[in-house]
């Protein structure tokens, strides 16, 4: 391979770790002609123009040390400042070395190709730093005539002796070309058993099943082996025929998202172990289970608890310690206050301790105490002041049922006002808030954009039936519903005759 001797006249700021320092050379040729480039304010001197850049070759220390003897001369590359003896074309350097102070590189590459960017409108392919010349000087650089003949003599490429065997290897074996490594799975993901598994029974028989140790080759081995000699099928990626997965390892990736995809029953191999022990497919127990799915998952649920504890099967005394500490991750859920009255509705409906179960009762001054605790006694519940939840309102004179009526009115208008304000107060937070982002001159275009919307959003709402409108008219029903104003006979009367429907409801004129 040919070895070019090229001087340095400029270089390129590196990137990453070699940040801050030149790593990049801008290489010339010593351009021997007696015609100076149109353009240039030559002064005489050898002219250098430029043949290529190159990067690699240099070790850090050997390119932080060449760094600093050239660090000195290197001037910045400026567009009304152009180097006189140095010609390049549009591939510019960050930075430019007058010859004199540069250094030689001796520099291999595979061939020369034609480039517009570099003067001599050639460049290096593929070029690699051999080694720095430090005892050459600038005027034993390569020449531009040189370099054509070079260029000529093989054609472009620069390793041409190796081609036509006339260099210094020539009749030497050459190296013979190195072997592939054959790609191959893992044994992890194969099937390592040979033929001839002596069939011993047909536990598994046509049962698809899938082993997935995490890399414990020797018990993939030993599940596989068993599974063959059960009339079991192995496959080694579950897919849409694959019963179950047995699995050893549940910190393993792919038993993880086995278990979160939900597709397969996903078992531990003990459950294989427990087969071949007893000779016959023996069901399932919590504690080997990961995931189970369609028709297995529920005949697993009909006979086990959402605990783990069996319907049919006696609590084996090591399954206690487990089953207890489970129970804390599964919370009871409590019935809903709904829930609740439907169960004592249909438990007490002809018991008498619980003749006023579900009525929200008001009892208005001067009643008395006795009639209160009787109807908590019996079930009922004593509200403390109006609201809309009261069914009941038990009166002393004729006059109470006026001054309900009237407290009902009172609480309505109060509650239609504290609305209005609080829609009014969050309407003005609204627009306080929107104003603050924008400036004086878009606050009135701000506004009536708002309105507008706001508008639209009035009309939209009174058109459709939501939740919303349902909650209104579900508030407006309770306010206009009838109460039922009794006496305080009317309890005892209850009490007495076990009743409380309207039958026996005392109305007071």
């Amino acid at each position: 391979m040919v070895e070019l001797d090229m001087l340095i006249i400029g270089g390129y700021y590196g990137k990453g770790s070699q940040r801050g320092i030149v790593s990049q050379f801008l290489l010339g040729l010593l351009d021997d002609s007696n015609t100076p480039d149109e353009g240039s304010a030559n002064s005489g001197g050898p002219r250098f123009v430029s043949a290529g850049k190159v990067g690699i070759g240099l070790s850090m220390e050997e390119l932080v040390d060449l760094s600093q003897k050239m660090s000195p001369h290197w001037i910045r590359t400026r567009v009304n400042q152009l180097p006189d003896q140095i010609v390049w074309n549009r591939e510019k350097p960050d930075l430019w070395i007058p010859p004199q102070y540069s250094h030689i590189l001796q520099v291999r590459a595979t061939e020369v190709v034609r480039s517009e960017s570099f003067k001599v409108n050639y460049c290096l392919r593929f070029p690699r730093i051999q080694a720095v010349r430090y005892d050459k000087t600038s005027s034993d650089c390569l020449t531009v005539e040189e370099f054509h003949r070079i260029r000529t003599q093989g054609s472009g490429k620069l390793c041409y002796e190796s081609i036509t065997g006339t260099g210094s290897r020539a009749g030497l074996p050459t190296r013979s070309p190195r072997k592939r490594k054959e790609v191959s799975l893992a044994s992890e993901y194969t099937c390592t058993i040979q033929d001839g598994v002596t069939l011993l029974s047909h536990i598994f028989k046509g049962k698809t099943l899938c082993v997935m140790t995490g890399g414990d080759i020797t018990r993939k081995q030993t599940l596989e082996t068993a599974i063959l000699e059960h009339s079991g099928r192995l496959v080694q990626n579950s897919g849409p025929g694959t019963w179950a997965i047995v699995v050893t390892d549940t910190n393993n990736l792919r038993v993880k998202n086995a278990v979160a995809a939900n597709a397969h029953n996903v078992v531990l191999a003990s459950w294989v172990e427990r087969c071949v022990d007893s000779k016959c497919l023996v069901e399932w127990i919590p504690e080997e289970v990961l995931s189970l799915v369609g028709h297995d998952k529920i005949v697993f649920n009909n006979k086990f608890d959402c605990y783990g504890d069996s319907f049919t099967l006696p609590l084996r005394p090591s399954a206690l310690p487990p089953l207890l500490s489970s129970m804390n991750s599964h919370p009871i859920p409590l019935p809903t206050p709904h829930e609740l009255l439907l169960v004592e509705r249909e438990l007490y409906s002809t018991n008498g301790s619980a003749v006023f179960r579900g009525l929200q009762v008001y009892c208005v001054r001067g009643v008395a105490k006795l009639s209160k605790l009787r109807l908590r006694f019996y079930g009922g519940s004593v509200c403390d002041e109006m609201s809309e939840i009261v069914t009941h309102v038990v009166c002393v004179s004729d006059r109470d049922k006026d001054n309900v009526e009237e407290e009902r009115r009172i609480n309505k208008r109060v509650k239609s006002e504290t609305n209005r304000e609080n829609e009014e107060n969050t309407r003005e937070k609204k627009k306080e808030s929107e104003k603050s982002k924008w400036n004086w001159f878009e606050e009135i275009d701000k506004e009536s954009k708002e309105e507008n919307k706001e508008m639209e959003e009035d009309v939209k709402n009174g058109k459709e039936i939501g939740s919303e409108g349902d909650r209104e008219q579900l508030e407006r029903e309770r306010e206009t519903r009838a109460l039922c104003y009794v006496n305080e006979n009317w309890i005892k009367e209850c009490i007495r005759r076990v009743l409380i429907r309207s039958p026996y409801l005392v109305y007071l004129p």
